[in-house]
This record gives structure tokens, sequence and C-alpha cells, in this order.
């Protein structure tokens, strides 16, 4: 019975230091547990702010190019409609040229004929 105090306390004593140690190497996984899991939140705050700066971005990028597009969809247009228009004119000027030349034509078969019943008359 001696020997049975100083044997318990012996026993609770290093129980105590085991559990203790357990508990501070639960303590300082919890804690870089939870250091882990502050950086995953900060590398995911700042790729949430670097999407939403480059949303931004795009959105301007597409609003610059859905301008240019209306821009040039008119220009197109009005380059069309002048080149329609030009092509109008060059027909006309065509038809007139081929008036022209049958008028010019008439002309000269009339002389030919004319200077050919002047030089044999009938």
């Amino acid at each position: 019975m001696a020997l049975a105090i100083p044997l318990i306390s012996s026993i609770v004593y290093l129980g105590s230091g085991w559990l203790n140690n357990k508990f501070d190497t639960q303590e300082k996984t919890a804690e870089q547990a939870v250091l882990m899991q502050t950086s995953r939140i900060d590398r995911i705050e700042t790729t949430a702010t670097t999407a939403i700066e480059q949303s931004a971005k795009v959105n301007e990028r597409l609003m610059v190019v859905e301008t240019k597009q209306v821009t040039a969809d008119a220009t197109a247009a009005n380059f069309q409609k002048d080149t329609l228009i030009r092509l109008d004119r060059l027909q006309d000027s065509m038809v007139s040229m081929s008036n022209a030349i049958a008028a010019l034509t008439a002309t000269m078969q009339a002389r030919e004929d004319y200077d050919r019943r002047k030089i044999n008359p009938p």
C-alpha cells in the first residue's frame, strides 16, 4: 500500500503529461488547419477580386467591339449604297453611249447612202 500512492501519482503524472502532449498536438494541428483555411480564403478572395476586375475590362472591351461593329456595319451599308448608285450611273452612261453610237452609225450610213446616190444617180 505504501507503494500504491507514489505509483498512482506517477501514473497520473505520466497520464496527464501524455494527455497534455496530445492536446498540444491537436491544438497545433487545429491552428495549422485554421491557417491553411485562412490562406485558402485569402487566395479565393484575391482570385475573386481579379475576376471582378477582369470582367469589368472584358465588359469595356465588348462595348468597344460592339461599337466598332455597328460603325463598320453602317460604313459597309453606305459603301454598298454608294457603289450601287455609281453602278446605276455607269449603266445609264453605257445606255447613252450606246444610243450615241447607234445615232452616229445611222448618220454615217445615211451619209454613205447620200454620197453613193450623189455619185451614182438612179
